[in-house]
């Protein structure tokens, strides 16, 4: 079992940055074809059935892969290893089983929810098929939590590369199949290569966290099967969990309301159907993602802090939780200047090298603006999660989601698809700075009330 007292922030960001350049680079190039081979408007297809998707993972998980973290890691720091795996056991057999119940009525409600929605036919099998990839997703997510919860958190490298290495092939053989059939196949066939890699992803998570339960301290008991099936557990993930899964609920339900209207408001701008596809692809699968790139260095520093915030709390370490986040806001927000510089100065660089496609410079350099708030807010939100500040959290996210969709059906049919980009950017600057008030605020009562 990996030792909570070895676990440093540093070391852990570090492998974790390693792996995150091999999937990110092969994300970047499979991206780059992606783009190129089927163009926007697929994209903005399958941009418009993800948050969907989303809703119905959130459902799905019940919250489980935020409490399993800080319940597993705070049992660690109480030196309660068992009660650590009794944690990690419940919540593995509510996620398969959840899994398997929310997949399946999303594969058969596809043609329905295409229709509400998105008053869009060619959704129907793209969302049958992310109800398949929901059942592997939703145990993965669970599994993810278990690792991290146990300080494993840099053996996610492997997972993470499988992922990536079995998504780009699988991906680009289902479209050489399904493209010639039109763009509803064409984001279909892009959901199947996600099922790939998650499946590749799913059988090493399986394994490590089997290797983590069965590790066990010299001299510590068998456990018994009561301590197996005792429902406090069960309880206290519920108590965690279903914060969290209102959280995702809400944020996720808003979210889906802003795929939605986006396309609808661009038609009310004088789009077609098929050119607001094709605007929200530009936007969501060309433009946006690129504010996501220094997640490279800033996504395995929230993987790490969320797990060890939690266990020092629960050791009592106080002091030692302001050290983590020095560390984490200095890497975060130095990461946010430097790319935020470059998106300002290069937009149209980026667009033609990437994509091929220059003049989505407009749609790219406003996202400067956001990205500093994106890194700070996201490490802000982490911290939270391991203090166990789940509301918080969600009535910032609530706050900049409900922001974007008041902005998106004001703007969007005077300012087009650009209106959209500010929307979101907006949403990330109100989301950030609750989030890091709220941290302040909940800091700073901590230090008076030790």
């Amino acid at each position: 079992m990996a030792k909570g007292g070895k676990r440093t922030l540093v070391a852990g960001a570090v492998t974790l940055a390693l792996s995150g350049a091999v999937t990110r680079a092969i994300g970047a190039v499979y991206h780059v074809i992606i783009v190129r081979v089927v163009g926007p408007e697929a994209l903005g297809l399958l941009q418009m059935a993800i948050p969907l998707y989303r809703l119905a993972s959130g459902t799905a998980s019940m919250g489980f892969h935020v409490a399993v973290v800080r319940l597993i890691a705070d049992s660690l720091g109480r030196r309660r290893p068992e009660e650590a795996r009794a944690y990690a056991r419940s919540a593995v057999r509510a996620a398969t089983v959840s899994g398997l119940s929310v997949g399946l009525l999303l594969w058969l409600g596809a043609p329905y929810l295409a229709t509400l929605f998105f008053r869009d036919a060619r959704l129907t099998l793209p969302i049958a098929c992310l109800g398949l990839l929901l059942i592997p997703a939703t145990i993965s997510t669970i599994l993810r939590g278990i690792v991290r919860g146990f300080g494993a958190a840099p053996s996610l490298a492997g997972a993470n590369i499988a992922e990536a290495v079995l998504r780009v092939p699988g991906a680009l053989a289902m479209l050489a199949v399904f493209l010639p059939f039109g763009m509803g196949p064409a984001a279909a066939a892009m959901i199947g290569g996600m099922i790939v890699g998650e499946l590749g992803s799913l059988a090493i998570l399986g394994f490590k966290t089997r290797s983590l339960m069965a590790d066990r301290s010299p001299g510590e008991p068998l456990p018994s099967r009561k301590s197996k099936l005792d429902p406090r557990h069960r309880r206290a993930l519920l108590r965690l969990g279903i914060p969290a899964m209102i959280s995702g609920l809400l944020n996720n339900l808003i979210s889906l309301v802003n795929a939605a209207l986006v396309p609808r408001q661009l038609q009310s701008a004088g789009f077609t159907q098929s050119g607001a596809a094709q605007a929200f692809g530009q936007l969501t699968g060309m433009a946006a993602p690129l504010l996501y790139l220094p997640m490279l260095l800033v996504g395995p520093v929230i993987q790490v802090v969320t797990p060890a915030v939690a266990e020092r709390m629960g050791a009592g370490r106080r002091d030692r939780v302001l050290e983590l986040l020095r560390k984490a806001f200095y890497m975060a927000g130095a990461a946010g200047v430097v790319f935020a510089c470059i998106l300002a100065l290069v937009p149209g660089h980026i667009g033609h090298i990437l994509y091929g496609a220059p003049y989505i410079a407009p749609l790219i350099r406003p996202l400067s603006v956001a990205a500093p708030f994106v890194y700070l807010g996201m490490v802000s939100s982490g911290v939270l999660y391991g203090l166990g500040h789940v509301g918080s959290v969600t009535i910032s996210v609530f706050a900049g989601n409900l922001t974007r969709c008041i902005l998106i059906y004001t703007m969007v049919p005077a300012r087009g698809i650009l209106g959209a980009v500010w929307a979101l950017v907006a949403d990330h600057v109100v989301t950030a700075i609750l989030n890091i008030a709220c941290l302040g605020w909940f800091m700073s009562q901590r230090r008076r009330n030790p």
